[in-house]
């Protein structure tokens, strides 16, 4: 069966070994050394200080995660989140990624978040049609944005609205440790209902 639940610092090495791959053999991601197990640590703490970040797990492995971050610095860009997801190699095509973006992107709105954005390195047909599944849409496309892997790539910026009414002021972000847990309870066990065993 398979687990959703909130991120713990010691899930450290289980998300190192899926991130790893996409650091050293792939745009996804234009960062280049794949960070150290407490770098990996101080990230999960730096987060979830504000932010959710969730693990898919299976018999004690995770099969992935997805989390989101600040998206831009100032006081104007605070109820803008970054959101991203990645999925262990031998977890594919599993609706991994669509369960924990479901769960992601509900709490975000429940938080008081009012748009959540991506960025897809391009081309990468699969993650924007993915993307485009969650209502996302294409909000910018920046040419030559990130050197990599001895080349060039554009990055598409995808934005998904999390507000109902933009005419009224937002509110005041919840931080994460204070969703209700029985609401994010209830979003796990959904979420969970979406994964294909394999």
């Amino acid at each position: 069966m398979f687990n959703i639940r909130f991120v713990s610092e010691n899930d450290a090495l289980g998300i190192l070994d899926i991130y790893s791959p996409y650091v050293s053999f792939s745009s996804v991601t234009f960062e280049s050394d794949v960070p150290r197990p407490f770098e990996m640590q101080r990230r999960i703490n730096t987060i979830t200080n504000k932010y959710p970040w969730l693990v898919c797990e299976k018999d004690g492995v995770i099969a992935g995660f997805a989390y989101a971050q600040d998206f831009f610095s100032g006081e104007g860009y605070a109820r803008d989140v970054e959101v991203s997801v990645y999925i262990r190699d031998d977890f594919q095509r599993c609706n991994i990624a669509s369960a924990l973006y479901f769960v992601l992107l509900e709490i975000l709105k429940n938080q008081g978040f009012c748009a959540a954005f991506a960025k897809i390195t391009v081309p990468n047909d699969k993650s924007l049609a993915f993307h485009a599944a969650f209502g996302f849409f294409e909000a910018g496309h920046l040419k030559n944005a990130g050197f990599k892997l001895g080349e060039w790539h554009d990055v598409k910026i995808l934005e998904k609205p999390l507000l109902d009414d933009y005419s009224k002021p937002p509110k005041e972000i919840i931080p994460i440790s204070e969703v209700n847990p029985d609401y994010a309870g209830i979003l796990f066990n959904k979420a969970e209902k979406i994964i294909r065993e394999r």
